[in-house]
């Protein structure tokens, strides 16, 4: 355990951007590390990260996939066809690890209730993971999207096998309602006979 959380400490001291695109193991990378995971399960944007960080954007983007080559974050891609034209391409970004995204934020458990976004946002990533994690070992050919459209209607995952389209909504909710379904309700339409499931 106190390895566990010296290594925490060493990575998070270790992190902290300049303005130099040439990063390394070396390279520190601080404030990078809060932002993803404030900003899991959104879509990402990399300009604004930038923006919001003071910071150069190739180093931004060189972080971000450094961070991905280490598993620490992941993109999940728009889901699209041929018919769909008022789709958002943006991918959304995910921390891999929902329990480390939920130590970095630094938000104690009595405080859940009032950070229900982030909390929300932790949870979709975890439901992402868990889908991405048993699709590996049952069908690597099972694929893992998001949608959104210019409507801002959402889905949180769509899966894909082949022609054949399920959706899944994540809600941090006991008492789900009509209206979030709305994200699925236009995948159906979106996808016409090739849709097989919805789950809320």
């Amino acid at each position: 355990m106190r390895r566990f959380q010296s290594t925490q400490s060493e990575l998070g001291g270790a992190l902290s951007l300049t303005s130099s695109p040439t990063l390394s193991f070396e390279t520190p990378f601080q404030p990078i590390g809060p932002p993803c995971n404030c900003r899991t399960g959104q879509l990402l944007n990399v300009n604004d990260l930038a923006k919001s960080l003071q910071a150069n954007r190739l180093t931004i983007a060189q972080c971000l996939s450094f961070l991905e080559s280490v598993y620490l974050v992941r993109r999940i891609n728009a889901w699209h066809n041929n018919q769909s034209k008022r789709l958002i391409r943006a991918p959304k970004i995910y921390f891999i690890n929902s329990g480390l995204a939920a130590m970095v934020t630094d938000i104690p458990t009595e405080d859940w209730n009032e950070a229900r976004v982030c909390v929300r946002r932790l949870l979709e990533s975890f439901v992402i993971q868990q889908f991405i994690t048993q699709a590996g070992w049952t069908n690597p050919d099972l694929k893992i999207w998001q949608y959104r459209d210019k409507d801002q209607v959402e889905v949180d995952a769509v899966l894909t096998l082949g022609i054949h389209t399920w959706g899944i909504e994540v809600k941090l909710t006991s008492t789900p309602k009509s209206q979030h379904q709305k994200g699925l309700r236009r995948l159906v339409e979106r996808s016409g006979k090739n849709f097989q499931q919805g789950i809320l």
